[in-house]
This record gives C-alpha cells, sequence and structure tokens, in this order.
C-alpha cells in the first residue's frame, strides 16, 4: 500500500467518526479507562538502529543567520509543502448562505481606524473601489459631489486602508507574470501587490510606493502610523533562488544582504520546535505609510500550515496545534510488530535507510520508505494473515493514540507584542484543545479570550460516543490563565463563535440547532448561560449593543425555486431582547420578502450597515418578480428605535430598462447594480454599487446626488416592478435551562409589528440538559448543573 492510500484510509475514517448524531447538550464527560489490547501473537523485537525519538519543546527559535535557515531546509525537506489558500466564501448570492452568522455592535458609522475595506472616508472625499478602478470623489457639499480623480489598476485591487492623507491598496498581482524580470523567476508564485498613495491633493494624488510580495495575502492592520502586512506562500527551496520570499520595491527586487541599504530587507527569521508536517513562510512587513523613505522591516516565519495568525490592535499571535498523528504512530506499531518476521536482507535495508544521513534523506523520506516495505511485504501475505496483522496494527494504533491525546492535545500560544514599532517575541503558553478558526481568538482590554476543540477521533476510540468538546480560556496579558470552562460537550461540532461584549456565542454545524451562551462577565469564572433557537435559516445576527443582549436577525422564512434548479427563501426582519434567557422576548419584526428576495449580506457580512447612533440598519436588497427576472436592486433603510423596527426608504440602484450583468469580487457573485458598501458621513448616508455613488440625507432620505461610476452591458434585463413589504411575525425558542428535560418555550410577550392573535407552538429540542463545569483554570471534568 502507499502512503497515499494509509492517509486516504486515515481521512475517511475521521470523517465516518465525526458525522453523525442530531442533539445536543452541554455536559461533561464520563471518565473511561481505555481497554487494553489483547494480543495473540508474541511480542516483536525492536530494531536496535531505529531513528531515536525526536524530543521536541514546542519553543520558538530564532535562526543566528541565513545559512543556518538553509542547512534547516536543506536536511528537513517536507514531503509537500503545498497548502489552499482559496476562499470559503459563497460563490452565488442564493446558494451555500452560512447558518447563524454574528456579527458584533461595534460603531460602523465611520469605518474602525486601520480597517481594510473597498470603501474609505476622510469626510469631504469618499474613495471608492470599483472593479479596477479607484474613484476619489469630493462629497462636501453633497448636492455639489462629483469625481475628481480615477486611478485605474491593470490588477484588480482587493481591499484598501485609509491613515490621513495616505492610501494603501493591495490584491493579487495578475501582471508581474508578463514583467521581464519575472520571466528569470525559476520560483514563480503568486504575488500581491501594496500601492500607498499620498492624496493630500485629491485631484492629483501620488504613488509614494509600490510593492509586491511573493505570496498570498492574509492580512493587514494599521497600528499608529504603520501598516502590519502579513502574506504567506509554501516553502520551495531551490540552491539558486533566494531563500526568503521576494518583495518587489519599484519592480526591483530587495536584497536579503543588504550591500546596498537603500535596497535591502533583512527580517528576522522565526522557526517552531515542533514537528513540521509542512512548510510556509508567513512574512510580516512593516512599512511606514506616511514616511516612504523609511525603509522596510519585519518578521518572516517557517511555519506549518495549520498555524494560525491573529493580529490584534497591539501585537502578533500566533498558534500550534499538537494533536496525535494516527498515521505516525501507525506505522511505528507495523514496524515493531513486523520486523521479526521480515528477511534478515529486507532488515538490513531497513538499516540502511534509518542510518542515512540527513542529506541524503529526510525523517519523513525514510518513514515513506520504511512504509513501502512492510506495506510490500503485508500485501505479499494472503488475505486471512493480512487480516489478522491488520487487526493488530489498528487496536495497537488506537491504544497508543489514545494515550497520546491525554498528553498531545493541546494548543500553544506565542505572543508578539509591539515595541519601537517592531513585533518583539513576548512569552507563550499552552491550552487544551485545538484552535479550529481565527475568530476563536478575542482580545478584550489586557486579555486574551479563546476556544477550542478536542479531537474527536480520540474521544470517539475512548469509548466516549459521537460527541465533540469545547473549551473556553481567558488569558492575561502575560498569558496566564484565569479563567475557564472545560470540555462542554456537544453532540454536533462547534464551527465557529462569536465574542460580543461579554458573551461569547457557539455556533455549530447543525443548521437547525440552537445557539448556546457562555458569559465571560467575570474573566476569572466563564459560566453557561443558557441556548437561543431562532427561527428561520441561514440566521444572519446582528448586535444592537455592546453587550450582545439584543439583536436584529435577518432570517429566511419560506422558500422558491428557480428555473435552474436554485431555490432562495423570503428575508424577515426579526428584533429580540437576549438579556434574560429565562425569559426572551421577539420585540418587533418585518417582512422584507415573501419568497424571491435576497442579499448580499448574507455572504459578505461588510455589506450590511448598523449605525447605533442614528438607530439604522441599511440591507443591501434585490427582488426578483415572478418570471425570475430582476426588479429591484438597491438598499432597504430600517429604522431600529425603541424597539421596532420599521422601513424608513427604498434607495434604487438601478436604472428600469437597463441591464445588469454579474461581477465577482473577492469569491462573490453579485450583480453588477448589487450595494456593496454603505457608509454615513455626517447627516448623509452613501451607498456604494458598481454603478452608482449614491447620497442620501438622513432627516428625510432626500436624495442629494447620483454619481455615475461605470457600465458593463449583458442580458440580464430589469423589470421596473418592485416588491412590496409589509410585517409579519417570526417566532424565538429558547432552551429552558430551569427545566433541562423540558422543550423549547417560547418567548414571553411580544410586541410584534404584526396582527397575530395566538403565540406559536413551542419546538422541541432533546436532550436539553446544560452542565457547567467548575470554571477555574485548573479544573478538568467538573458536572455541576447551572441551575
Amino acid at each position: 500500500m502507499s502512503k497515499r492510500f494509509f492517509i486516504l484510509f486515515i481521512i475517511l475514517g475521521v470523517v465516518a467518526l465525526t458525522t453523525s448524531a442530531c442533539s445536543f447538550s452541554l455536559t461533561s464527560p464520563k471518565k473511561t479507562t481505555p481497554t487494553s489490547v489483547k494480543t495473540p501473537l508474541k511480542s516483536a523485537t525492536i530494531i536496535s538502529t531505529t531513528t531515536p525519538a525526536i524530543i521536541y519543546n514546542n519553543k520558538i527559535e530564532k535562526f543566528k543567520n541565513y545559512s543556518k535557515l538553509a542547512e534547516f531546509l536543506n536536511n528537513h525537506r517536507p514531503l509537500t509543502s503545498s497548502f489552499s489558500t482559496s476562499s470559503s466564501l459563497a460563490l452565488d448570492s442564493h446558494r451555500n448562505v452560512p447558518n447563524n452568522y454574528l456579527r458584533a455592535w461595534p460603531e460602523t458609522t465611520k469605518l474602525v481606524a486601520g480597517s481594510a475595506n473597498t470603501i474609505q472616508s476622510n469626510g469631504n472625499y469618499v474613495y471608492a473601489l470599483v472593479r479596477n478602478e479607484l474613484f476619489i470623489i469630493n462629497t462636501s457639499p453633497a448636492s455639489a459631489a462629483k469625481i475628481v480623480s480615477k486611478i485605474i489598476f491593470k490588477s484588480h485591487p482587493q481591499a484598501m486602508i485609509l491613515s490621513g492623507n495616505f492610501l494603501a491598496i493591495y490584491g493579487q498581482d495578475t501582471q508581474i507574470s508578463q514583467q521581464a524580470i519575472y520571466q528569470n523567476f525559476r520560483r514563480q508564485n503568486i504575488y500581491t501587490f501594496l500601492k500607498i498613495f499620498d492624496l493630500s491633493n485629491p485631484a492629483q494624488p501620488k504613488e509614494t510606493r509600490n510593492l509586491s510580495f511573493e505570496g498570498h495575502y492574509l492580512k493587514a492592520r494599521l497600528i499608529g502610523h504603520n501598516l502590519y502586512f502579513i502574506t504567506r506562500i509554501p516553502v520551495s527551496y531551490l540552491p539558486s533562488e533566494p531563500l526568503l520570499p521576494r518583495i518587489l520595491n519599484n519592480g526591483q527586487i530587495l536584497s536579503n544582504d543588504c550591500v546596498d541599504l537603500a535596497n535591502c530587507f533583512t527580517p528576522t527569521i522565526y522557526y517552531f520546535n515542533i514537528p513540521y508536517s509542512s512548510y510556509n513562510f508567513t512574512s510580516v512587513t512593516t512599512i511606514n505609510m506616511l514616511d516612504n523613505t523609511q525603509a522596510l522591516s519585519g518578521e518572516v516565519y517557517l511555519a506549518n500550515n495549520q498555524q494560525k495568525f491573529y493580529l490584534s490592535s497591539n501585537g502578533l499571535y500566533i498558534t500550534y496545534s499538537q494533536f496525535p498523528n494516527y498515521y505516525r504512530l501507525e506505522q511505528q506499531a507495523k514496524q515493531k510488530l513486523l520486523y521479526s518476521k521480515l528477511g534478515s536482507k529486507i532488515q538490513t535495508e531497513i538499516n540502511k535507510i534509518t542510518l542515512s544521513p540527513q542529506f541524503l534523506l529526510t525523517n519523513n523520506e525514510k518513514r515513506l520508505k520504511i512504509t513501502q516495505i512492510l506495506d510490500n511485504y503485508l500485501a505479499s501475505l494472503g488475505d486471512a494473515s493480512q487480516k489478522t496483522w491488520q487487526k493488530l496494527i489498528t487496536s495497537i494504533t488506537q491504544q497508543k493514540f489514545i494515550q497520546a491525546f491525554k498528553s498531545q492535545d493541546k494548543t500553544f500560544l506565542y505572543k508578539f507584542i509591539i515595541k519601537n514599532d517592531q513585533l518583539t517575541y513576548q512569552n507563550s503558553a499552552e491550552v487544551r484543545g485545538t484552535i479550529f478558526a481565527q475568530a476563536a481568538l478575542n482580545q478584550s482590554g489586557d486579555y486574551l479570550r479563546l476556544v477550542t476543540n478536542s479531537n474527536p477521533l480520540a474521544l470517539n476510540l475512548n469509548k466516549k460516543g459521537d460527541n465533540y468538546y469545547t473549551n473556553v480560556y481567558v488569558l492575561d496579558s502575560q498569558l496566564k490563565i484565569v479563567g475557564s470552562l472545560q470540555n462542554l460537550m456537544t453532540t454536533q461540532k462547534i464551527i465557529n463563535v462569536s465574542f460580543l461584549g461579554n458573551r461569547l456565542y457557539f455556533i455549530t454545524s447543525k443548521s437547525q440547532d440552537p445557539l448556546f451562551v457562555i458569559s465571560l462577565a467575570n474573566f476569572h469564572q466563564p459560566v453557561v448561560l443558557g441556548a437561543i433557537q431562532i427561527p428561520g435559516t441561514d440566521n444572519y445576527l446582528q448586535a444592537l449593543d455592546a453587550n450582545g443582549t439584543k439583536f436584529a436577525v435577518l432570517s429566511r422564512q419560506g422558500e422558491v425555486s428557480y428555473s435552474d434548479g436554485t431555490s432562495a427563501k423570503g428575508l424577515t426582519w426579526s428584533l429580540f431582547d437576549f438579556s434574560n434567557l429565562n425569559k426572551p422576548q421577539e420585540l418587533s419584526s418585518y417582512l422584507i420578502s415573501k419568497a424571491t428576495g435576497n442579499s448580499i449580506a448574507f455572504q459578505d457580512h461588510q455589506a450590511l450597515l448598523y449605525s447605533p447612533t442614528r438607530n439604522l440598519l441599511v440591507l443591501p436588497f434585490n427582488q426578483h418578480n415572478q418570471n425570475n427576472n430582476l426588479s429591484f436592486i438597491g438598499s432597504f433603510v430600517f429604522n431600529v428605535a425603541s424597539n421596532k423596527i420599521s422601513l424608513q426608504t427604498k434607495i434604487k440602484h438601478f436604472v428600469p430598462g437597463q441591464f445588469s450583468p454579474q461581477d465577482s469580487w473577492n469569491g462573490i457573485n453579485y450583480y453588477h447594480n448589487t450595494v456593496q458598501r454603505s457608509l454615513i458621513v455626517g447627516d448623509n448616508l452613501i451607498t456604494l454599487s458598481n454603478e452608482f455613488l449614491k447620497i442620501n440625507n438622513l432627516t428625510n432620505f432626500k436624495s442629494l446626488a447620483t454619481i455615475k461610476l461605470a457600465t458593463l452591458n449583458n442580458n440580464y434585463f430589469f423589470i421596473p416592478v418592485e416588491s412590496s413589504a409589509s410585517s409579519s411575525t417570526s417566532t424565538l425558542n429558547l432552551l429552558n435551562k430551569n427545566s433541562p428535560s423540558s422543550p423549547l418555550t417560547t418567548p414571553g410577550s411580544s410586541n410584534s409589528t404584526s396582527s397575530a392573535s395566538s403565540s406559536p407552538a413551542a419546538v422541541p429540542l432533546v436532550p436539553s440538559r446544560i452542565s457547567n463545569p467548575a470554571a477555574t483554570s485548573s479544573s478538568s471534568a467538573a458536572s455541576n448543573t447551572q441551575p
């Protein structure tokens, strides 16, 4: 058997073990002692020349110089360095929408300082990205708004960051392959461009930096006047090529040896003392936005592909999740059992492979060759013997896996702080479980809050059933654990989380399941508050307050099928008060469309604008008529004051009778006239699509200006018929933590705008037990039931 076959075998096994169950509970697991494996065969002799086990201390280290890096890469070549960087966003505006997405509260009338977006404003001017063009628009006064200049890019920009009068714009560099310098690169990878413009004179913007980074864009953040720009590329070590990812400045390669001090880049190189299964270079480059004469600085991390990078407002966190390697344990068991059965010739071959120097064979290559020899021996046996051996190998491997899980199911965190405009390593820590998403990390003041999942395969093998276990931790500024909530059990996997004020919401892999709510009001003692069952599907929750207790929920109600075999559901806004989970309330609801409406906000969460100071929700919206033709594209503006939701106005972004072709941006398909961004500047609301930038007064919503941006032609035709919006009710259910065995209950009073005369029936959810393990940093598996 080949290694590929065994990897596929293990993957299928994991999938089979983790795709069951349909109900939920939060409980502490029962202790189960692993069963011993009885073997009918005598113990085999372990070869004395087996490669000694490498001791990994999981610490972060620095390479003393680039020669040491070259030596390491030469001696530790991975079997593969490929990894996927494809977008996970939905590919169609009414397909594959995420379920239960939660968006935090912060003020969005003004763009978060230092955040990336496709629209920016400094009050007097708006900067808007439309396909390959940047429009600079004077919006003061709004009634005389006009385009003052435009910059055309050869590659499609992804987003931009504004710092005073300087604007950084970045995206994938699709044109670099046409440059003469690129033809001489043996390592022809993807590149990311970054351009910075001085907008002191908006009518004549000046380009101050023109950079191109070898690798994919990961994230960027403006901290002070410095832009921290993170890119990643697989390691492809070629002696004739530069060791580190290239950076081009105005088309010239920045040297790493600094002979030319004006044209060099010498980052610190970090690596981790971990068992690498793959390699990538993750680069964090520091760029002074205001001073283009200041040289670039930064760090490059030789990372494993599964490591995650979280850039906070004052530093960087890197994670490494450790868990037992089932495949490797299986090969060790196979070698231990079969070695004595092999002939002396094969034993000699294995010994030679084991003792080969690193420059001939790396440890990964040795394991692969020895595995091939053992697999060939197994294949030479009869079916009965193969089954006997494989059963024994599997039993021993599973036992070893469970034992290793106790000490290896953990995540290591490495913290870097910004010191003198540079990232400086501070300290590290470890917690149980695996970081499963960047959203599972959240900094609140000096505290880091995070969520981990435990490896389901080991728990399944340990006879704990088809359950998943989740841990919540709070760490202080020195990464010391000050509070935790461990071994929360669910029957479906936690796939995402949202930190909203002092609350943490768990999002599961099953669309009909509730949201579990954890209180982090006391960092030293997190507690389970309860669970919320929200009706409908594809719920998008926008927090309306800083405490995560009041929400506007955009849900799909009803369903309609289209001629192409796809379907979409009607949209409803509902206001919910979850401050008291024993008595939740549906405050108000509004039926936006019965069946044929949709919003790009389900895929692109920055497309929805919420202004707590104005009590406004601005929702991009498109509508089809009964013939499946588009009848409206634009924005619906809702008021959410006094616990009521009401439609204030509709802002059209189409001209009746015109075409509206489709476009794609950042992995999302949308119509040409889809409103992609909205923002509030002064007393005006600005909405942006590819075709228009529109300005409306916020007092009476009167149209102040319509700026024509771009026009495209295609065969999508508008039927100028608007949809009628009416109010309707929706239902809410709560997992009653006062009566763990009872079904879900409906909310108390409802002030819905609907005239419905009776409350909907409760929807059962079983089992419905919630338990709260002791919330201390040293606690592991307590089982105190929440009252």
